[in-house]
């Protein structure tokens, strides 16, 4: 329970309480195998930094010239790289491609995705032809150098359309400087800078470049697992203030200090303590008998199952139906809070034992209360034994109602239910904090 963690501990040993939680490695093995693998891959790291120095020079820097003297030459034959270019193009977008006469400029009409991951663009060029392109009509990666806005309405394939396209075209094509020119100078620039790099005469030289480009996807990797562990394991500390800003919300905490209703909180150790806290503040199980208060509270420990049998809530009177309405309302409002912070959802109590838990409080036998169709006899005694507990740990959690819960607890602890064992699952507070880490871990990675 996250609020055992704000009343024990200052809130940065709580988060490195929860960081280094055994049970979070413990119950993912899958951290243990990367962190294996980033062990091994470190040391290959470490190797082929080593293989790609070079004694006439900077390897990197030598690398850094090849790229740019090769500029987007580096993209070609990398369709799916052209792909994704082609993808995040816009109508209106104009291209700067190359074709077999050289250097021409479109305007992209519409861009479609095929069947297979396949791109079309439709364009229209300065002639005022609509060309349908794909990856493979281009070396190069097609450059962006203008965007226009396309008339309305759209209808490129009419004359009048093309002929107002292909003018705009024009006119932006007009201002923008040539790169002809300037290309074949950076080119010749990039080039000598590349035969002057003292690296270019190594005769190891291809070796390097291949150590420092595997080197490369090495250290690509380990940077993707650590960050896949960083994921695992600061998911249960995300979990946990998640937890805490939930508490907050509901009046539990202040900052990093428990109110008086946190107070009562720490007190509860069930899947629904929030929804039960709540319920004792609304002052819900307030002057109840004893039976009437064991039926109520049995709410948060039934579960129906579509394998077992059909009880039908039933209710003594009126206000305690009221009451029962109350509550899933309650768990409602509680579990709409949960969904927007991401946390599990409380369930919605089910009052479908009221009259077993009501019965047996009162009294009666259980030949009497289970027959051939209802519940068998060791679902009862479980349901029966978990809600003795959550009664003791009312009767101690809230003093308007703890003589009335005592009293139901043991009124329900008789024969068989304490013939099988005691009804009180969780007496040490220490031993329900212990388990609260590995709970939270194994609620976040299920």
């Amino acid at each position: 329970m996250a609020a055992n963690l704000v009343r024990r501990y200052d809130a940065g040993e709580a988060h490195r309480l929860l960081g280094n939680s055994f049970a979070q490695y413990q119950a993912d093995a899958d951290v243990a195998r990367q962190e294996h693998r980033i062990e091994g891959q470190s040391q290959k790291l470490l190797r082929l930094r080593e293989d790609a120095e070079c004694v006439l020079g900077d390897v990197l820097t030598y690398k850094a010239a090849l790229d740019a003297e090769r500029g987007v030459r580096a993209v070609r034959g990398g369709g799916s790289h052209i792909e994704r270019t082609l993808a995040s193009l816009k109508p209106g977008d104009i291209l700067w491609i190359e074709g077999s006469g050289g250097h021409d400029r479109v305007v992209v009409l519409s861009v479609s995705n095929r069947k297979g991951g396949s791109v079309r663009v439709k364009v229209l060029n300065a002639r005022r032809n609509v060309i349908q392109l794909g990856s493979k009509d281009f070396d190069d990666e097609p450059t962006v150098v203008a965007h226009i806005d396309l008339p309305v309405p759209f209808t490129p394939m009419k004359p009048k359309f093309q002929k107002a396209v292909s003018l705009e075209l024009d006119r932006i094509v007009k201002r923008l400087p040539s790169s002809d020119g300037d290309n074949q100078r950076r080119s010749e620039s990039n080039r000598n800078a590349v035969e002057r790099h003292p690296v270019h005469g190594c005769p190891d030289r291809d070796s390097h470049l291949r150590a420092l480009r595997d080197a490369e996807g090495v250290r690509r990797e380990i940077e993707g697992l650590e960050k896949q562990i960083r994921s695992r394991t600061g998911s249960l500390v995300e979990h946990f203030d998640r937890i805490l800003q939930m508490l907050e919300q509901w009046g539990h905490l202040d900052g990093w200090k428990l109110t008086e209703r946190g107070e009562r909180l720490v007190r509860i150790y069930h899947e629904s303590d929030l929804a039960i806290a709540e319920a004792l503040e609304e002052q819900l199980f307030d002057d109840l008998s004893a039976a009437e208060l064991a039926g109520l509270a049995s709410s948060f420990v039934y579960e129906s199952r579509a394998s077992g049998p059909d009880l039908s809530p039933w209710f003594p009177r009126r206000d305690i139906e009221q009451r029962a309405d109350q509550l899933e309302d309650l768990t409602r409002s509680i579990a709409r809070d949960e969904i927007a912070l991401g946390l599990s959802v409380t369930r919605t109590p089910d009052s479908g034992f009221f009259a077993l838990a009501h019965a047996w409080a009162a009294g009666d036998d259980l030949d009497h209360l289970l027959g051939d169709d209802d519940m068998p006899g060791g679902d009862f005694v479980r349901t029966i034994k978990q809600l003795v507990d959550l009664l003791r740990q009312i009767s101690e959690t809230d003093a308007s109602c703890a003589t009335t819960a005592s009293e139901a607890a043991d009124a329900l602890h008789r024969g068989v239910v304490a013939v099988s064992g005691r009804g009180r699952i969780g007496d040490d507070e220490s031993d329900a904090e212990s388990g609260l880490e590995s709970d939270l871990a194994a609620s976040e990675l299920q």
